[in-house]
């Protein structure tokens, strides 16, 4: 384990985590302070998408996959945030070298009309993950979690193929439990 939690660091739910919302699930750190640590489900792409649309402004007309984000305020009308592909905003949070998390949806809508984010590698993301102070080490400790670090590749990727690919992408025995069965009962 990491000395210390820091955003953009990933975590890799324990392959026998039979728990859902957390079930093979991949999370990225976005917010680790002395309150506590906040991330968002980055592999659950939900059937819905989101629509933006700027009046008297069509080229910023945009239409955004959807991300359960996690289970703490997943309506998105409680808490929307996008994780993006570009240049930093005022108040967006660096999660690797090339992409960012952001909940204002105005200073994402102006990077875009700078044509400082991609578009096409923007991602809604509805709900987030929260612990309080010390409670994802006790779980980490307790082997819920493996820690490991965000590439920029695991946006590409959904699922089980985003799990399995982070787990193969630690090697050794890890890397052979990515083709663990869902339930252990099937071995």
């Amino acid at each position: 384990m990491p000395k210390k939690l820091n955003v953009g660091n990933l975590l890799i739910s324990e392959p026998f985590l039979p728990e859902e919302p957390f079930f093979r699930k991949l999370i990225v750190l976005i917010e680790c302070n002395e309150e506590g640590t906040l991330g968002v489900i980055i592999n659950e792409t939900l059937p819905n998408s989101i629509s933006i649309t700027v009046q008297d402004k069509p080229e910023l007309d945009f239409t955004f996959p959807l991300l359960n984000g996690g289970p703490v305020g997943n309506s998105a009308d409680e808490h929307l945030g996008f994780i993006y592909m570009g240049s930093a905003t005022k108040s967006s949070t660096q999660i690797s070298d090339n992409f960012y998390y952001v909940t204002d949806l105005m200073e994402l809508l102006e990077a875009m009309e700078n044509n400082s984010i991609n578009p096409l590698r923007t991602f809604a993301v509805s709900g987030y993950c929260g612990w309080a102070v010390g409670q994802l080490e006790a779980e980490i400790n307790e082997k819920t979690w493996i820690v490991s670090s965000f590439t920029d590749h695991y946006m590409n990727l959904k699922g089980d193929i985003a799990w399995k690919s982070a787990l193969k992408d630690l090697g050794g025995e890890l890397a052979l439990l990515a083709n663990a069965p869902e339930d252990v009962q099937w071995n």
